[in-house]
């Protein structure tokens, strides 16, 4: 019977983490196979032996919108490791810097409108266009593969866009680049509009608290890594790290196989594949990838480099800020943040979206050139002093969300009943994004408790409805 049979969930990412969560509300104890020590998959931390702290991957960031994500961070208990960001500073090249707060007796989409007509970084003529093209974006209709706007202009790119609005070069760089670059990790003339769109609509415009940015207070390997792994075993979730799948496969009867690497096979289970696009079809059999996300291969991928550095005085009383026309683009103050900096030194991480540009670099080069940047933006006397450094880099953060990509986004639910997937990367409604992954997550926790006769939902509304 199927409310006898184990549930396997192949990855401890967010998206199979949201899947665990879920089931655990409903009384079912799944099991998590994940190949790393440790969960949280692409958002995790690992240690840096001279200070023997925890350091992230890449700063994660959630914003407002994200209702799937707090929610599943309230269910899990870990909603105390996030703390809320109602200012965003941005510096442009002439260090003059502009605070973005939302007025609280505005509605939206109004509510940011004062903060933008105060900005140093834009001039008015620039101000006047931007409002034009906002305005524009409000007016789209959405369909699946583009988007079309009242004048029936059909945009591919949202570059496309920008160059039918008449968007400055200045402020498309001041303006457009920080906030598409580092949301969607690709460059302008690769983002598909409707992703670039929803970023804007759903992120700034559609709910006066949509805005609101959330950093973790923690490393994400604590977060995610002991955290919520206590939470799960309280729940009798079972966790196998370091265990890594040689294949998911069918038996001759038509159900799942899972072959793990050191050669034991688990048989007779309903299985939640939760693995990145660029990992399905490593253990996946052919003809079970063929019924699974035949469209996986297809999708490519972003990088994103994070610089991590030590100084040994604070550079700035800022908790992050949004650098415009630097290589380095948003700047993490770790020491106030995560509190995470022992006190000889000051740590702060720098994330550098779509970093296809500096990866070819040697990291000595990064590493003096983001540091000057830095001490630049932040001038003093006497100059901090930076005492150490290293360059992060996930090579495949997140797939590109680039024109057409869509059609080869699988669905959660499958042509095969025991096998359900899970990932940012499949259809969710979203880009790559930690809202993506528990999307995902809770809507392969709705089906096989669908398939078990139970009637369960967990996927939030948007803000607001």
């Amino acid at each position: 019977m199927e409310g006898t049979r184990r549930v396997v969930i192949i990855g401890g990412g967010l998206a199979g983490l949201a899947a665990a969560v879920g089931l655990a509300k409903a009384g079912i104890a799944a099991t998590i196979l994940e190949s790393r020590p440790r969960l949280g998959g692409r958002a995790t931390s690992i240690v840096d032996p001279p200070t023997g702290e925890l350091i992230d991957n890449c700063q994660h960031v959630a914003m407002g919108c994200c209702t799937n994500f707090f929610h599943f961070c309230k269910l899990s208990g870990i909603e105390h490791d996030f703390v809320k960001e109602s200012l965003l500073t941005f510096i442009d090249s002439r260090n003059r810097q502009t605070r973005l707060s939302a007025n609280p007796l505005l509605p939206a989409p109004f509510h940011l409108a004062g903060a933008f007509l105060r900005g140093s970084f834009l001039s008015w003529s620039e101000k006047i266009q931007l409002v034009a093209a906002l305005r524009r974006l409000t007016s789209s209709t959405l369909s699946m593969n583009s988007v079309s706007l009242k004048n029936n202009r059909t945009y591919n790119t949202i570059q496309d866009f920008l160059t039918e609005t008449r968007q400055s070069s200045p402020l498309i760089k001041a303006f457009w680049e920080p906030i598409l670059v580092s949301a969607l990790s690709e460059s302008l003339d690769r983002i598909d509009f409707q992703a670039a769109r929803q970023v804007f609509v759903d992120g700034f415009l559609s709910h006066s608290q949509a805005w609101n940015l959330w950093l973790p207070q923690a490393p994400l390997g604590e977060i995610y890594g002991q955290h919520l792994q206590n939470w799960l075993t309280s729940q009798q979730v079972s966790i196998r790290l370091q265990t890594g799948v040689e294949q998911v496969s069918l038996t001759e009867n038509n159900t799942a196989r899972i072959t793990l690497r050191h050669g034991d096979v688990i048989e007779d289970c309903q299985v939640i594949v939760a693995v990145p696009w660029n990992l399905i079809g490593q253990i996946c059999s052919p003809e079970l990838l063929t019924c699974l996300a035949p469209g996986a291969a297809q999708l490519q991928s972003a990088p994103i480099s994070s610089v991590h550095l030590w100084y040994d005085r604070p550079l700035t009383s800022l908790r992050h800020a949004v650098l415009i026309g630097r290589v380095s683009q948003w700047l993490f103050n770790r020491h106030l943040i995560q509190k995470a900096s022992r006190s000889e030194s000051f740590s702060y991480q720098v994330v550098i979206s779509q970093s296809r540009e500096v990866t070819d670099r040697p990291q000595a080069e990064l590493i003096t050139l983001v540091s000057q940047e830095l001490l630049s933006t932040f001038p003093q006397t006497p100059e901090p002093k930076l005492l150490r450094a290293r360059v992060i880099t996930e090579h495949k953060a997140v797939f590109s969300p680039l024109p057409g990509s869509n059609q080869f986004r699988p669905f959660q639910e499958t042509l095969h009943k025991d096998i359900v997937l899970a990932g940012d990367w499949t259809q969710t409604g979203w880009p790559a994004t930690m809202e993506g992954a528990v999307i995902s997550g809770y809507r392969a926790a709705e089906e096989i408790l669908r398939q078990r006769g139970i009637n369960m939902k967990f996927e939030q509304p948007p803000l607001g409805r």
